[in-house]
């Protein structure tokens, strides 16, 4: 594995963690102080397709 397959590797684990230990009300991944966090709030209707 070359070294930027191993860093999207590595950095897909730490979004799956985050993402398995969100609460229920975040709905929103955001670049913290400590890095990856989930954090509470709504896209807005056009991000997710909705009408």
């Amino acid at each position: 594995m070359d070294p930027l397959e191993a860093q999207l590797a590595l950095f897909s684990v730490h979004v799956m963690e985050t993402i398995d230990t969100a609460p229920d009300e975040a709905h929103i991944l955001s670049f913290g102080d400590r890095g990856l966090e989930a954090v509470k709030g709504k896209l807005p209707a056009a991000a997710i397709g909705e009408d």
